[in-house]
């Protein structure tokens, strides 16, 4: 995962949420509804890439930004996750918080 970066030079189109399959759009809404988030608060869109000199296919990029703090994160396909599976853990650790939040940042163990 990257933060979120200006890759609009490198992008061969991009690709609105609306387009996306309807299995990950209802995933993504069910995982915020989950944590307590508003689906509405984000943008989401897709950039697929032209492949590297090496691949043979073009690539999509996952861009999700939290408009309330303007946090933003790039999932790449590098990883061989799903960008929704990195998206839960990123919202699982508060990444999309704002910094004054003191919630907790992963596990918390009490002695």
């Amino acid at each position: 995962m990257k933060t979120a970066e200006n890759s609009e030079a490198h992008a061969v189109r991009t690709i609105p949420f609306t387009a996306f399959s309807q299995e990950e759009r209802e995933t993504f809404q069910w995982v915020c509804k989950v944590e307590r988030k508003n689906p509405d608060d984000f943008t989401v869109e897709g950039r697929e890439h032209a492949p590297d000199p090496e691949g043979l296919r073009v690539h999509r990029d996952v861009v999700v930004r939290y408009m309330p703090t303007g946090k933003g994160r790039r999932y790449c396909p590098d990883y061989g996750e799903s960008w929704l599976v990195k998206f839960v853990d990123d919202i699982e650790v508060h990444y999309f918080a704002p910094h004054e939040d003191t919630g907790p940042r992963g596990i918390v163990v009490w002695s």
